[in-house]
C-alpha cells in the first residue's frame, strides 16, 4: 500500500509539475504575443452605432433553428483588382481563406497577411465590434473589409462589454451579392457549466443559447456559378458529440440552401474547435462525452475526416489525400503544451485549382494564436 500510494503521490506531483508548467508557458506565449497591444486603437472606419444597438438586440435564448439573426451588412469600394487576381478570375479560380483573428488585437499585422494573400472569399472569426480591448469606436470586420475593398456580412455570437463580438464573412466588391443572412446552431448542454464559470468573470454580459453564422450567396466576376459561403465557429466546450451535433444544424441548412436556389457550390470555413485530445481529454470541460476516451489515440481533427466528414462530401483541400495526420493550425505555446487542427475550408462543388501557380498554404505567426487557412479552388465542369 506505501508504495502504491507512493507511485500514485509521485504521477500528481508530475502532473501538477507539468501543468504548472504548461500554464507557465502559455501565459508567456500570451505576453508575448499581445501583452504590448495598444487597446485605444483610432478607428479608420466609422462605427455604425445604431447598427451596433441591432446587433447587441439579438435573442441569443431564441432556440429555433430557423428563426432570422439580426446581421450588419456594410459594402466598401472594391480596390483596383491586382493582375494576379484577374488571372485568376478569368481563369475560373477563386481563392478562399480562412482565419481566426484572435478578436483583431494585431489587426495590422493581420492586414499583412491579408493584403499579401488577397482572398476573393474570407471568412473571419472571432470579430470584435465597440468592445474596449479593441477600441470602443472599433469595427474590426469593416477595418478589414475597408483595407481589402470588400462587401462584409456580419453576424454577433454574444454580447461583450460594450460591444459584441462574433463571426464575418468578407467577398470582393466586385462578386455580386445575390443573397445574405444568418442561421442558427444550437448550443450545446455540455458547454453550460463552463459558460457559467466564465459567466462569474464578468467577461460576457449574457451568454448564447443559440450561435448565429453569417452566410452570403454571391456570384465571382466572369462566371454565372453562385457560390454559398459559411463562416462557422463551433463550441471549445463540448466534446466531439457536441460539436457534431452543431455542424449537423450547418449541414441542414447547406441542404436547404442548395435545394432552393439550385446551387452547386459551398464553401464553409473557420474554426471547428476540434481539439478533443491531448490533454484537454482529461478535462471535462472541454470533453464530456463517449468519444472522450473511445477516440483514444486520434486527434479530433483525424477522427473527424474518417468518421464523419466523408459521409458529407465536403473536403479540406489544404490536407493531402495520403496525409494520415491533419497539419496543425494552433499550437499553445509554440507546440510544447498542444498542437491540434482547429481551421478548415471545407468544399463541396469544388476541386483544388490546376494551375501550377494556384496556392495552398496554412501559416501564421504572432498575428493571431491561430494559423490562417487559404487555397484556389474551381468550379466542378
Amino acid at each position: 500500500f506505501m508504495l502504491t500510494g507512493a507511485l500514485v503521490w509521485l504521477a500528481g506531483a508530475v502532473c501538477a509539475w507539468l501543468g504548472g508548467l504548461g500554464l507557465i508557458l502559455y501565459l508567456r506565449d500570451n505576453e508575448r504575443r499581445i501583452g504590448h497591444v495598444s487597446r485605444q486603437r483610432k478607428p479608420a472606419v466609422p462605427l455604425l452605432r445604431a447598427e451596433l444597438n441591432l446587433l447587441r438586440s439579438a435573442d441569443h435564448n431564441n432556440t429555433q433553428l430557423g428563426s432570422p439573426f439580426p446581421t450588419q451588412l456594410r459594402t466598401f469600394p472594391a480596390t483596383k483588382p491586382t493582375s494576379e487576381q484577374l488571372r485568376r478570375w478569368q481563369r475560373g479560380d477563386v481563392r478562399v481563406m480562412t482565419y481566426n483573428i484572435e478578436r483583431g488585437l494585431q489587426l495590422e499585422r493581420v492586414l499583412v497577411h491579408l493584403k499579401r494573400l488577397q482572398p476573393d472569399i474570407l471568412l473571419l472569426n472571432e470579430v470584435e465590434i465597440g468592445v474596449p480591448r479593441i477600441g470602443v469606436d472599433v469595427d474590426i470586420g469593416a477595418e478589414i473589409a475597408a483595407a481589402l475593398g470588400m462587401t462584409y456580412l456580419y453576424a454577433p455570437s454574444k454580447n461583450t462589454q460594450s460591444g459584441v463580438h462574433g463571426e464575418a464573412v468578407l467577398v470582393h466588391a466586385s462578386f455580386t451579392v445575390l443573397r445574405h443572412e444568418a442561421f442558427r446552431m444550437p448550443w450545446v448542454r455540455g458547454a453550460r457549466l463552463i459558460n457559467k464559470v466564465i459567466g462569474m468573470w464578468g467577461t460576457d454580459e449574457h451568454l448564447s443559447r443559440s450561435f448565429p453564422c453569417p452566410a452570403l450567396v454571391v456570384q465571382p466576376p466572369q462566371s454565372n456559378k453562385p457560390i454559398l459561403a459559411v463562416s462557422v465557429h463551433l463550441d471549445p466546450y463540448t466534446g466531439i458529440v457536441g460539436r457534431q451535433k452543431q455542424f449537423n444544424a450547418v449541414l441542414d441548412y447547406l441542404h436547404r440552401m442548395q435545394d432552393e436556389l439550385k446551387l452547386s457550390a459551398v464553401v464553409v470555413g473557420g474554426d471547428l474547435n476540434t481539439i478533443a485530445h491531448g490533454y484537454k481529454r482529461f478535462l471535462p470541460c472541454f470533453c464530456n462525452d463517449y468519444y472522450r476516451w473511445a477516440s483514444l489515440g486520434w486527434a479530433e481533427a483525424d477522427f473527424w475526416r474518417a468518421n464523419y466528414l466523408n459521409s458529407t462530401g465536403l473536403c479540406d483541400f489544404s490536407i493531402p489525400q495520403d496525409c494520415s495526420t491533419a497539419p496543425h493550425t494552433l499550437r499553445i505555446a509554440q507546440g510544447w503544451v498542444m498542437s491540434a487542427k482547429l481551421d478548415w475550408i471545407l468544399c463541396r462543388g469544388l476541386a483544388p485549382s490546376s494551375w501550377s501557380d494556384a496556392l495552398c498554404e496554412i501559416a501564421g505567426d504572432d498575428a493571431s494564436d491561430h494559423c490562417y487557412v487559404c487555397y484556389d479552388v474551381r468550379f466542378i465542369e
